[in-house]
């Protein structure tokens, strides 16, 4: 299934997997009631029949809630009389074996990492049977025995970075070397336990569906998956539902201006090293040159931050002054936090400045502050309304990129990422206004950057010749002309 409607599309599976669940619970249902003559001893247990994997734990936290909520309102009358257990169980990162209910539900959603984990999870973690805590019923070999249905959303997500198409290896071992094989995704180690490794477990799989839905399913990764033996070629169904969806995959600055995002307006700015004035990207300044600098200044702790301190502050100061500018303004900000970066520290690094601000976690309904704090990789298929301003921290955050995964075509990825960003903060702020007038100038994709960095090169590089054209000007309090 491929479609750029992110937030509709796994409230979509999210239905799929209760309906499949109500109908279960509804066979389970008469089982108890008029069970076979030949043995009236059938198991009527529930078991996970479907799973649904997400990219990450905030995704998973949000769609449990959205579960959560469909299933209060959902009449009582299709559960066997006696029975406790919920339609669904989310499996978090921290989820330990043992601490279960003692009943298992019909869905299971997690992340790969999350679920991998807690199936591997060594014996010495399982904790003993007691009054409180029942023996874990959620194991790869029942998994791999009851489930009937498998949905992944956000597939190119998970399957980073598989090899491009017409990649050729000269070597076994240089294929071994790629970041795909050294390192495989935790999605492949975890379909590969609950399918099997080899082409004759896999064959006793069949009665397993599996549905791939991702805005960029190209025919890498629906090669992928059937040569993996986990979707059958003559069962293959391909629905688009995304309109340009090629596009979606390209990493020309131009697709961002197209008409499906245009309301997105992109800002870069630079922060000093040594100053910490701010700057628009591509604006000349009078100030010393940071490289004159590199050999005589001393050494800065700041230099072993993942994110300066000094582009902290300027943060502050940008959220600020926006929000002095439009104090009843209720529409959120958010700031997508570079990889290997402390959130919470950030999040105490603002507070310090006065900034209040929230970890999203994807569990918040009410109560929260204007400023959202996520990790880089929790971003992909989040459903946030009202957004008005998107803080990129370190830009496309290039240097967090290993020497294989650059090889490996991590740069190009991030480029594809900035998109997603700009039309994902597109869809989800273009919002009119009560009076019917448009507020498409109100939403800002702002990178922020270290001048003369890594960073400050890959936007420039990202944008080209249409650098000028299509990073605009901020003007605002504390940004240098």
């Amino acid at each position: 299934m491929e479609t750029l409607t992110t937030g509709c599309r796994t409230f979509a599976l999210a239905l799929i997997a209760l309906s499949r669940a109500l109908k279960n619970r509804s066979k389970r249902n008469k089982l108890a009631k008029n069970p076979p003559r030949a043995s009236s001893r059938t198991s009527i247990s529930p078991a996970p029949s479907v799973l649904l994997l997400l990219p990450h734990a905030t995704l998973v936290r949000q769609v449990g809630s959205w579960m959560e909520r469909l299933e209060s309102a959902m009449p009582d009358s299709g559960a066997v009389e006696g029975e406790k257990e919920r339609l669904f169980r989310m499996v978090l990162p921290g989820d330990e074996q043992g601490r279960d209910s003692g009943t298992t539900p019909e869905i299971v959603v997690s992340s790969p990492d999350a679920l991998l984990t807690y199936l591997q999870a060594p014996a010495s973690r399982q904790l003993p049977t007691d009054g409180k805590h029942a023996p874990s019923s959620l194991t790869s070999a029942s998994l791999s025995r009851s489930l009937r249905l498998i949905m992944v959303d956000e597939a190119d997500a998970m399957l980073r970075p598989l090899p491009g198409r017409f990649k050729s290896f000269t070597s076994e071992r240089e294929r071994q070397r790629h970041p795909f094989f050294r390192h495989p995704p935790s999605i492949v180690r975890l379909l590969d336990d609950l399918f099997g490794r080899d082409e004759e477990q896999r064959a006793g799989k069949r009665q397993v569906q599996t549905v791939w839905c991702s805005a960029t399913l190209n025919s890498v990764i629906r090669g992928f998956v059937h040569r993996s033996g986990w979707i059958r070629r003559d069962e293959q169904v391909v629905i688009d539902t995304a309109q340009e969806s090629s596009d979606a995959a390209q990493t020309d600055a131009s697709v961002i201006a197209k008409d499906g995002i245009k309301k997105t307006a992109h800002y870069c700015l630079t922060v000093d090293p040594l100053t910490g004035s701010l700057r628009n990207i591509g604006t000349a300044s009078a100030e010393p040159s940071y490289s004159e600098f590199v050999e005589t200044a001393p050494d800065d702790p700041a230099a072993k931050e993942k994110i300066n301190p000094l582009m902290v502050e300027n943060l502050a100061l940008l959220h600020a002054s926006l929000s002095a500018t439009s104090p009843d303004n209720p529409n959120l900000s958010i700031v997508i936090v570079p990889e290997g970066a402390s959130v919470p520290k950030l999040q105490a690094s603002l507070q310090s400045l006065g900034v209040a601000s929230t970890i999203l976690d994807g569990s918040q309904d009410a109560d929260v502050a204007n400023l959202l704090l996520v990790a880089r990789s929790h971003v992909r298929g989040l459903d946030i309304p009202d957004i008005a301003t998107v803080y990129l921290l370190n830009g496309l955050d290039v240097t967090s990129l290993s020497k294989s995964a650059r090889a490996a075509g991590g740069v190009e990825e991030r480029k594809r990422e900035y998109t997603h960003f700009a039309g994902r903060m597109g869809r989800l702020g273009a919002q009119d206004r009560e009076d019917g007038k448009e507020q498409g100038d109100r939403y800002a994709l702002v990178s922020l950057v270290m001048r003369e960095s890594a960073e400050e090169k890959a936007v420039q590089a990202m944008f080209g010749d249409k650098l000028a054209s299509q990073v605009e000007v901020m003007k605002g309090e504390g940004i240098v002309d």
